[in-house]
């Protein structure tokens, strides 16, 4: 098998415990990774009053229509609207916390009730105490919903234009009834100009398919925008950047049609990228052919080339390919993509040496890479089982200090501790347990007690992994001091 040459990093074997203790320089200093102070008043966890603060007095009507109040918000949610509503006084409640609240679920329970004048009121009324948060937003949304029933489309068009519609729990579902009421209402500017915004800026939700057709329902010749293509390509690719493979195709086929010069290029490239992500290796293979030379996106369109190549089985080409790029390419983040892929192919098909090899140079070529919290762990599980405990402890105290809030980071303390025992080194060992145990939750007492071992998937470690490590290192610890 072909072996890509690659430059191994410059950190020295271990040969035997005593020569690394005199020649090794001092361990790195770490320790947990830093989080903002906790507040002092347990109230503030939880955003609750706290049960020690004094507390406003309340007279007994009002607390008898609080209790009944949260009786038939209980209802409600069984749908027993008929039974709930005697229970709401929302005159009772109205200067408590939950007055606006009052008048909310009495205007639920009317509307399920079809009393759709008393329901306007009621959310009416809980408008009138300008309620905060979420309840602001359900209430306009409510009256909205219910003008429209009224047929009072202006008025809902009106209603939701006091919301930030983006700023909505649900932006899209909130645009799409603004976009309906404005028909509706004949405004068919602001229906229009609302549903070309879902369309183009949310074109993953499933709002996106009823925002066309109103967009083909509503637009005539002389009222299509001049930038259209420009807001079709952006829509395109946020589809690609979202994964959406089938609808970027589509969008992008569209494209290609009217696209022109450097526009067409990234057009035909996107359509072959597409193909490629739905496994359309030939498609993808011949697509990209024409940008592999003297095209702006050549080292993009090369590397779909020889991936496609990969995908259609033959691997001795793509090997060889992958070599040529990185070569050519050293610091393109094409070429850390083609690092990372080429170490997944060694590893399946079983040659470690050759993988090691690949993360060594993507550790090196990228050191701040996403992929590079995974090289780290191979590179230095693999020293570790070589025997090789100095580069170990390195690689994982290095990959530690570099990445602190990596899922990996519990196991690379734990394992450099491990190494540095490995070299007699108790103190630094101890040091590592002793984070190792700071970030990594609690064993369970009276588990099992079964041999320790790695993750052999190489991936972020359960929880139950992690609790396991957690009771190993405390072990470690205690037969240490």
């Amino acid at each position: 098998m072909v072996v890509l040459a690659i430059v191994a990093t410059s950190t020295p074997h271990a040969q035997d415990s005593t020569t690394d203790q005199v020649s090794a320089p001092p361990a790195p200093r770490l320790a947990p990774t830093a989080h903002p102070p906790l507040p002092s008043n347990p109230s503030q966890y939880w955003l609750v009053p706290d049960l020690a603060s004094p507390r406003p007095a309340t007279s007994r009507a009002t607390a008898t229509a609080v209790a009944n109040f949260v009786k038939a918000v209980n209802l409600i949610g069984d749908r027993d609207y008929a039974a709930a509503l005697p229970l709401i006084d929302g005159a009772a409640i109205a200067t408590t916390p939950l007055g606006a609240y009052g008048y909310y679920y009495s205007g639920v329970a009317l509307n399920a009730l079809q009393r759709l004048a008393d329901a306007d009121a009621a959310f009416a009324a809980a408008d009138a105490l300008r309620p905060e948060g979420a309840l602001s937003e359900l209430v306009l949304l409510r009256i909205a919903d219910l003008s429209l029933a009224r047929n009072d489309a202006r008025r809902a068009v009106d209603t939701l234009q006091r919301l930030n519609a983006d700023k909505a729990n649900a932006p899209e579902q909130v645009n799409l009834m603004v976009a309906r009421a404005a028909e509706r209402a004949g405004d068919r500017e602001t229906a229009l100009q609302t549903y070309r915004h879902l369309y183009y800026d949310y074109p993953t939700s499933q709002e996106a398919a009823d925002a066309q057709t109103g967009i083909e329902r509503l637009e005539t010749p002389d009222l299509i925008p001049g930038d259209r293509f420009k807001k079709e390509l952006a829509r395109a690719e946020r589809l690609f950047a979202a994964k959406r493979w089938a609808q970027a195709r589509a969008a992008f086929d569209v494209l290609s049609r009217v696209a022109q010069g450097d526009d067409a290029d990234l057009v035909g490239l996107r359509v072959a990228e597409c193909d490629y992500y739905l496994d359309r290796f030939r498609a993808a293979r011949d697509g990209v052919q024409k940008y592999l030379k003297g095209n702006p996106r050549e080292a993009e369109a090369r590397f779909f080339y020889l991936t496609a190549i990969r995908g259609l089985g033959d691997q001795s080409t793509y090997l060889e390919l992958a070599r040529k790029f990185v070569a050519e390419y050293p610091d393109s983040p094409w070429s850390e993509e083609t690092l990372n892929n080429l170490a997944s192919h060694y590893i399946i098909g079983d040659d470690d040496d050759a993988a090691d090899l690949a993360f060594r140079e993507l550790s090196r070529r990228f050191p701040k890479s996403r992929y590079t919290e995974r090289a780290s762990w191979k590179i230095g599980w693999r020293a570790y089982r070589m025997g090789n405990f100095r580069e170990a402890a390195e690689t994982f105290e290095g990959a530690a200090a570099n990445f602190p809030r990596s899922d990996y980071r519990p196991s690379w303390l734990y394992w450099s501790g491990r190494s540095r025992d490995q070299m007699n080194e108790g103190d630094v060992a101890m040091a590592r347990y002793r984070v190792t145990i700071a970030i990594t939750p609690t064993p369970i007492t009276g588990g099992s007690r079964r041999r320790f071992s790695v993750n052999a998937t190489n991936r972020p470690l359960s929880r139950r992994f992690r609790r396991h490590r957690s009771a190993s290192c405390s072990r470690r610890f205690r037969q240490n001091r």
